[in-house]
């Protein structure tokens, strides 16, 4: 038998009604983001995948393409993301970096990825690989 360590961070509400607790859960992450399980004697396996920085930064890659934006530049993933949550500048700023393996920054960073091109002068585009048709 294998082990995993892990840990949930579960952000919700309860309350008890008679002898019961009745959970609201708001936001659930487990760390590591995918983790199947088996629950019983059923063989249930729910998959659990919470969205990391990279996902979310791809995700706006790939909705900035969408409408035209065939360039862009790491300011503008940052608007982008900020619309909808609050995420730090400069973390976005690093996550753009490291997706990007002809920057010359790269190299510095250790959660490389290949999804988008470097063109020069703080512009960007999505990788043709990522690009959904």
């Amino acid at each position: 038998m294998s082990q995993i360590e892990f840990q949930i961070t579960i952000k919700g509400k309860g309350e008890i009604k008679g002898d019961k607790l009745i959970l609201s859960l708001q936001d659930v992450e487990l760390r590591p983001n995918v983790m199947m399980l088996s629950l019983g004697g059923d063989s249930l396996k729910p998959t659990v995948k919470s969205m990391t920085l990279h996902d979310k930064v791809l995700r706006a890659a790939q909705e900035l393409h969408a409408h035209g934006h065939r360039e862009f530049a790491g300011s503008d993933i940052i608007h982008h993301l900020n619309r909808t949550e609050n995420v730090k500048a400069n973390s976005i700023r690093a996550h753009v970096i490291a997706a990007a393996p002809n920057h010359p920054s790269q190299k510095h960073y250790t959660a490389k990825r290949d999804y988008l091109e470097y063109l020069g002068s703080g512009k960007y585009r999505l990788a043709k690989s990522y690009i959904k048709s």
